[in-house]
């Protein structure tokens, strides 16, 4: 939503509008367009269920990370309910063999543990806790318990990630890092790739054999790629930073996310072959050559 206005603008600019004033209307209306609505929309939540957010469910997903980083020094340092139900969290994930997550740990080997963390942990104290059900049991939820927990999740989430900046940044780099990986084991991305790489040394050598291109012409055609390239590589970059400060890079999230790249490999792809399958044309006369004629 935030990158809608700024591809706007490279777009129109990649048509070589140089209106100043339109160029800035033309971005001030899509800015208008995209965040008013989403912010309506929050306002109205807001006023709904007390919480000024997109994202219902922000604790739940914060959790599942932030459970992982607990270890009995840590809950020490917290206070109050987010101290209580992070002991009992520490306690469930000890029970199910899970080990805090570190500065030296490998980030993807913790992965496997952010659902359990939220369902099988997690979620059961805060239902014995809010219900205080007995030991053992887990008493359905209803109407304003799944908000309550909510936000108990959230204020703890809160709670670790101040208090543990490091491991939270860790995490959401190695994830990061872990859904650019990603990409390369798509089918379709890893084919144009490929098949893009292997064309480059096919141009290079047709090159020297045929005369260059129009200035004006292949300078478009650059700045329209360049536009494309980066409306693909910002979309995703901004969605897989989405997914990973509350979740894990699971494939059903990245994939999505990916949407734009193989247009832009197959658009460099066509205009890499249309260029080496392109006629060569006539040297051009210079002018010594035109006066003897």
């Amino acid at each position: 939503m935030v990158l809608t206005p700024i591809w706007g603008g490279l777009l129109l600019l990649g048509r070589r509008i140089s209106d100043g004033r339109r160029l800035l209307r033309m971005v001030a209306g899509l800015a208008a367009a995209t965040v008013l609505p989403l912010v309506a929309f929050m306002a109205l939540r807001w006023t709904a269920v007390g919480q000024f957010g997109l994202v219902s469910f922000s604790g739940y997903n914060l959790v599942g990370i932030t459970a992982s980083f607990l270890d009995e020094e840590l809950v020490e340092e917290l206070d109050g309910d987010s101290r209580l139900l992070a002991a009992e969290i520490l306690e469930g994930r000890r029970a199910r063999n899970y080990r805090p997550f570190g500065p030296e740990e490998w980030t993807r080997r913790f992965y496997q543990q952010y659902s359990p963390n939220v369902w099988r942990v997690a979620e059961p104290i805060a239902r014995r806790e809010l219900t205080d059900a007995p030991a053992g049991q887990v008493p359905p939820l209803a109407g304003e318990a799944v908000f309550t927990i909510n936000r108990a999740f959230a204020t703890l989430s809160r709670d670790i990630v101040i208090r543990r900046p490091l491991l939270y940044v860790k995490w959401v780099y190695d994830s990061l890092t872990d859904g650019v990986g990603m990409t390369f084991q798509c089918p379709t991305f890893s084919q144009l790739m490929t098949l893009l790489v292997l064309s480059i040394p096919v141009l290079l050598i047709r090159m020297p054999w045929r005369d260059s291109a129009p200035g004006l012409e292949l300078e478009d055609r650059a700045l329209r790629m360049c536009v494309l390239a980066y409306v693909a590589v910002s979309y995703f970059l901004a969605k897989l930073l989405l997914i990973v400060l509350v979740s894990v890079p699971y494939d059903r999230h990245v994939l999505p996310a990916m949407a734009f790249l193989p247009c832009v490999l197959a658009a460099g792809l066509f205009e890499l072959w249309r260029r080496i399958l392109a006629p060569p044309t006539e040297p051009r006369a210079t002018d010594g050559t035109a006066g003897s004629a």
